[in-house]
């Protein structure tokens, strides 16, 4: 059963990530913080061990009291609890901030994940399904508005198998087959975030890619520094 903080101080969005989250069974959410120093004393009264994820948003205030909301007080929590040696669950940070820039700063503080506040309303049930994939660190997605979430694992076997499969030159028909996705297309926006996770950091990615122009970059990258690790995921899945 996933436990999870989440630390915003918009409450509203806050009980809806909650109630989000609990609606799926084995998702607990243990509190909902909204300023820094809460966090503090919320993880010297609780056994950090016991928590699975930390929902951050990265700008919030200090205190009760100092109500001015600023990124680095989430850059802080970050850190503290990347410096918690109980503490081995993910970090997901939430902003309403699309730029990269952003979310590099959120990664080199020790956060796993980011997912932008602001998507339309019939995008929410989606986000939220992914961020539950990310929670459990099945998921990757670096999107160019920077709406949803990226974790900064190396590919996991399937992620490998996918790349893999359209390597050897297979369709996404025949892709979404051997994995179980529900159809091609279901394939294609998955393989759109793989891509992603093999250029990014390197001098092939550009968030503005055309989806063609991504999968072609990642297919050359993928065989040049990943081909070892395809072969050893084939037999994965």
């Amino acid at each position: 059963m996933p436990k999870i903080l989440i630390v915003e101080d918009d409450l509203d969005l806050a009980h809806i990530l909650k109630d989000c989250l609990e609606e799926s069974p084995g998702y607990k959410v243990l509190d909902l913080l909204t300023n820094e120093e809460a966090v503090y004393d919320w993880m010297a009264a609780h056994d950090t061990a016991e928590l699975d994820c930390a929902l951050l948003d990265l700008s919030i205030p200090k205190s009760s009291l100092l109500k001015t909301a600023q990124s680095r007080n989430g850059l802080s929590l970050i850190e503290k609890f990347r410096k918690d040696p109980a503490f081995q669950g993910k970090i997901l940070v939430l902003t309403n901030s699309r730029m990269m820039e952003d979310g590099n700063r959120a990664l080199q503080a020790g956060c796993d994940g980011y997912l932008c506040k602001h998507a339309a309303i019939d995008e929410i049930s989606s986000m939220i399904d992914e961020l539950k994939l990310a929670i459990g660190g099945e998921l990757m997605v670096i999107s160019r508005q920077m709406r949803h979430v990226f974790l900064r694992d190396e590919l996991s076997g399937k992620e490998a198998r996918l790349m893999d499969l359209l390597s050897a030159g297979h369709s996404w028909a025949e892709i979404a087959l051997d994995l179980g996705y529900k159809n091609a297309n279901a394939a294609c926006v998955v393989g759109s975030r793989v891509f992603a996770k093999v250029l990014a950091g390197s001098e092939y990615f550009s968030g503005a890619q055309e989806l063609e122009s991504k999968r072609d970059k990642a297919l050359e990258r993928w065989r040049v520094r990943y081909r070892g690790q395809a072969k050893r995921s084939t037999t994965a899945f």
